[in-house]
């Protein structure tokens, strides 16, 4: 028996108190597994169909939980491993806040994020320096630390749609991007501007203002409270 097979027989002495849900991702994710959950009247009747399908039932959302396990970015910058070697021999792109992209012109600046590719074996490695001093970082948070440290604001959020925009090219570090997934179930939304299908916003929904707080906290962001988000 398939899991909305289950899902929906166990629903069924409810009537219409609890309902299974099955629907596909948004098309931009055609990969994904497709979203399968329970709509129920109250908090009990929730309970009491975990108990029947044998499922552990916690009052508390998951997605909080997860979105609490991630590290800060002032965290993540005390971890890394500071030095003053050279920059590698190898083929360079530097990430430009302007457009919030990595290019392959360079110029000095006094906080630089690089990503450098081995000529022959094509491994990738990301640098961020400050002033005389680098480490080597994750490309998602090394992004999040540049911004931070240049004080670059690209959190969106909604408080009435409860919807938060992250641009496309600076993706969230992994736990919080699960995080905010696992509010719905549902992948982010990723929406682009007419004609331009290569740069956009993932827009994430259902997203309490209390989690769009600390997760813009956490980012060292601050959240850009917009009345107009992408559709």
């Amino acid at each position: 028996m398939d899991t909305a097979t289950r899902l929906r027989r166990a629903c069924s002495p409810f009537g219409g108190n609890a309902l299974a849900i099955v629907d596909t991702q948004h098309s931009n994710h055609a990969y994904a597994p497709a979203f399968i959950g329970i709509q129920a009247i109250d908090d009990e009747t929730l309970e009491a169909v975990a108990q029947g399908l044998g499922i552990p039932y916690v009052s508390w959302p998951p997605a909080w939980n997860l979105l609490h396990a991630s590290a800060s970015i002032s965290q993540y910058e005390d971890s890394l491993e500071w030095n003053s070697d050279r920059d590698p021999d190898w083929l360079k792109k530097v990430f430009d806040p302007d457009c919030l992209a990595f290019r392959s012109r360079d110029a000095p600046a006094e906080f630089q994020l690089s990503a450098f590719t081995h000529p022959v074996t094509r491994r990738t490695v990301h640098r961020i320096r400050y002033r005389n001093r680098a480490a080597i970082v994750d490309r998602d948070w090394g992004r999040w630390l540049l911004l931070y440290k240049l004080g670059i604001h690209v959190l969106h959020y909604d408080p009435a749609l409860q919807r938060i925009g992250v641009p496309t090219t600076v993706p969230l570090p992994y736990l919080l991007a699960r995080s905010l997934s696992l509010f719905t179930g549902r992948t982010a939304d990723f929406v682009h501007p007419a004609g331009d299908p290569s740069a956009g916003t993932d827009v994430y929904c259902n997203i309490p203002v209390e989690a769009a707080e600390y997760l813009s906290a956490q980012l060292g962001q601050q959240l850009i409270t917009d009345p107009n988000p992408p559709a």
